[in-house]
């Protein structure tokens, strides 16, 4: 495989971005309806009065009246989206050295 001069970069990027970014591109979800809207973000409508719960252990993000987080992340790297009660979609964050 060839890597061009772009893929280089955007690998050098992900190689040596602080891991908060990372973590903080998982959370917002604002991104979905336009960064992917061919894919996952095809059917997504943007959540009215979305409501944030953070504690020192989790950052838990409610759409709607739910009692379940569409997503959570749990200190130091462990993220969770909450697709469809049957289906969750688990991430964890790991440095690589």
């Amino acid at each position: 495989m060839r890597i061009n001069t772009m893929h280089a970069i955007l690998l050098l990027g992900l190689l040596f971005s602080p891991m908060s970014y990372c973590i903080e591109n998982q959370l917002d979800y604002t991104h979905l309806k336009f960064v992917h809207h061919n894919t996952i973000g095809r059917h997504f409508k943007m959540p009215q009065n979305p409501k944030a719960v953070c504690t020192e252990q989790e950052i838990k993000i409610y759409f709607g009246e739910k009692d379940t987080p569409a997503m959570s992340f749990f200190f130091p790297n462990t993220w969770v989206l909450n697709i469809s009660p049957k289906m969750q979609l688990v991430l964890y964050f790991a440095p690589l050295s």
